[in-house]
């Protein structure tokens, strides 16, 4: 990866993150809330409860909404493992009016940005394009009124937080600066060529663009629809996909994302984090020839947000099987992350299934990597 190479100064490379959980959902769900699944190591059904830890980002939005009108946590081109309900990608226990706001997967998102607003977890928001202003504003005046009869029935719970939905829905159609995000085309041909003309190096040109509009938090996948295996390497092409398709747009589109945010004075804001659930074993397989699941042992590439530029933290035994310095576990990462975000470790979420407040996380903040 000669690009990511070159811009090694930009960020810091860990060896030693390490926990114990090898199943995709689950480990998906530890990776993106910071607490463990109750059934590690499972394929747990569907896979979400309104128990659930929410998402970093709307843990993170619920503590401190963004000034503007955009999402508090956006998720480009559909969730991480449909298969399993968006496992680790939704609003848990504090409900789903706090669910990241998803681009589904396959969608003109580009064309319009209504279908910002279909994530599947709310109402059905998604509005023509070509919607005049004065037509949304009377549909809201509508709206108001039928609210106003549904806040007189018995669920009024229910239907208060339908109504909080809505306004955010139109707050953020009538936003000029979400528009804008979504309208990549405004960026030059020199631009779009450096991230790549591929499916991630656009999607990491779309995420910058959310950033510039104030997005706190936004999440980037590099699996395709129906690309399950993916990076999924188990088999014995590993090595031709690694290197003639996987690594390729990565190595640029990374690179790209990581100095545009330099060069337009972003990259020291938002705290960068390339990386997975877990990492593969660190020995082919006989039977097929690829690598299996490893959580013991594995890397992410991290960047700005108070990381120094330029380092490599943490080292494994010789195998590469285990951590021998530096070993980071998934508690203390995530109090790291909310530390690094300007939160602090007492914080608390309000559980609205249980009525009672949780601690945002139970870690360390990780101070080596600050």
């Amino acid at each position: 990866m000669p690009h990511l190479s070159s811009v090694a100064d930009r960020y810091t490379l860990v060896r030693s993150f390490t926990h114990d959980d090898t199943s995709h959902p689950t480990a998906l769900y530890t990776h993106l809330t910071g607490w463990p699944h109750p059934k590690a190591n499972t394929n747990p059904g569907k896979g979400v409860s309104v128990t659930d830890y929410p998402h970093y980002g709307s843990a993170m939005g619920y503590l401190r909404p963004p000034q503007k009108a955009v999402p508090p946590c956006e998720i480009v081109d559909g969730r991480l493992l449909p298969q399993f309900s968006g496992i680790g990608q939704n609003g848990g226990f504090l409900g789903a009016s706090h669910a990241p706001y998803v681009a589904p997967q396959g969608e003109p998102i580009l064309n319009h940005y209504g279908t910002l607003l279909s994530a599947g977890h709310g109402p059905d928001l998604t509005l023509p394009q070509d919607l005049p202003a004065l037509r949304l504003g009377e549909g809201r005046s509508l709206l108001e009124q039928l609210n106003h009869q549904r806040r007189r029935l018995e669920q009024q719970k229910t239907a208060m937080e339908f109504s909080r939905l809505q306004d955010k829905a139109f707050a953020m159609l009538s936003s000029p600066e979400l528009a804008a995000a979504l309208d990549v085309e405004q960026e030059s041909s020199a631009v779009r060529d450096k991230y790549g003309r591929n499916f991630l190096g656009e999607k990491l040109l779309l995420a910058r663009r959310f950033v510039e509009a104030g997005v706190p938090c936004v999440q980037v996948s590099d699996i395709p629809e129906g690309g399950e295996q993916h990076w999924d390497l188990h088999y014995s092409n590993i090595f031709d996909r690694l290197c003639n398709r996987l690594l390729l747009p990565l190595d640029r589109g990374v690179t790209a994302f990581l100095l545009d945010l330099e060069q337009r004075g972003l990259l020291d804001q938002p705290l960068v984090i390339v990386g997975g659930e877990f990492g593969r074993t660190p020995w082919m397989d006989k039977k097929d020839g690829g690598r299996q699941h490893w959580s013991r042992c594995y890397s992410m590439l991290l960047a700005g947000g108070g990381i120094p530029g330029g380092r490599v933290l943490g080292s494994s035994d010789r195998a590469a099987a285990y951590p021998t310095s530096h070993a980071i576990g998934i508690a203390d990462w995530g109090t790291t992350l909310f530390h690094l975000a300007g939160f602090s470790p007492d914080a608390e979420l309000f559980d609205q299934h249980q009525n009672r407040r949780r601690r945002i996380c139970e870690g360390m903040v990780v101070r080596d990597l600050l």
